[in-house]
């Protein structure tokens, strides 16, 4: 999308070591920020989520 620079992803994650082998949990975060698209100007909310990984070896 034009004029779509959303300010930075913000991640971060803890290395757990379970039974199963190794895995990563942890939280990502897209803070505020304002754009505009065709003249019109929006704000996108600050959005947050989870993710993991487990290791394949």
């Amino acid at each position: 999308m034009p004029g779509l620079n959303p300010s930075k992803l913000l991640y971060r994650g803890d290395l757990i070591e379970d039974g199963d082998g190794l895995r990563i949990v942890g939280t990502w975060r897209i803070p505020t920020f304002n754009f505009q698209l065709d003249g019109k100007r929006f704000k996108m909310p600050l959005t947050t989520g989870t993710w993991s990984a487990r290791s394949l070896d």
